[in-house]
């Protein structure tokens, strides 16, 4: 009757044992996915930290940091501003460099005005220009000579040149293609003609 009882207490015993084993291999188990999540919780979290700091930029000035901000595109409403284009009139005669000048300022345009080839590549060189309408009879720096240094010139050589002039004959014509003219047009001419030879080239 000992023998059996002990055996039952043993039994019981190792039964009681196993259990304990059994639940402290469970707090084990729940232990580690615990911390197995709080470990990928941080991981994300630094991650995403450092992630922020880049997209971040911050400066430090000893006390404390300044951190710079991406304002979004759409935060700001603008209306695009296209600058107008620059025309450079050559001329000798007052009152023709003004009445080119007035058509092309009417028609939208900037103009820059010279009275001789001399004093247009002054000009030239302080000044961003988009085309040149010259003169061909000029005291100085005539057109054909102008014309013939700016080709020369790499700053000026790709700036298109259209001679205005009296002369209408073949000769000059065939001078002006040569230099570098780009078209000629003979006076008496028509404001709205100037505007569209200027239009066609340069838009």
């Amino acid at each position: 009757v000992f023998r059996r009882h002990f055996h039952i207490n043993g039994h019981d015993m190792h039964s009681q044992r196993s259990m304990k084993i059994h639940r402290r291999d469970a707090r084990c188990a729940s232990l580690q996915k615990t911390h197995a999540a709080e470990t990928h919780a941080a991981e994300t979290h630094t991650a995403e930290t450092h992630t922020a700091e880049r997209r971040t930029p911050c400066v430090s000035t000893g006390d404390f940091h300044i951190k710079f901000y991406r304002i979004p595109e759409d935060f700001f409403y603008y209306k695009e501003v296209i600058m107008p284009k620059t025309v450079m009139v050559v001329e000798d005669v007052k009152s023709m460099r003004g009445l080119v000048s007035m058509t092309l300022n009417t028609a939208g345009y900037m103009v820059i005005e010279a009275a001789d080839g001399k004093e247009a590549m002054k000009k030239l060189s302080e000044n961003k220009v988009h085309m040149i309408i010259s003169d061909v009879n000029m005291p100085n720096m005539n057109g054909i000579e102008f014309l013939t240094g700016i080709k020369k010139d790499y700053r000026y050589k790709y700036i298109p040149v259209v001679m205005l002039t009296t002369q209408g004959d073949e000769e000059s014509k065939g001078l002006g293609r040569m230099a570098g003219a780009k078209a000629w047009v003979v006076k008496p001419f028509k404001p709205e003609t100037i505007v569209k030879i200027v239009k066609k080239i340069i838009g």
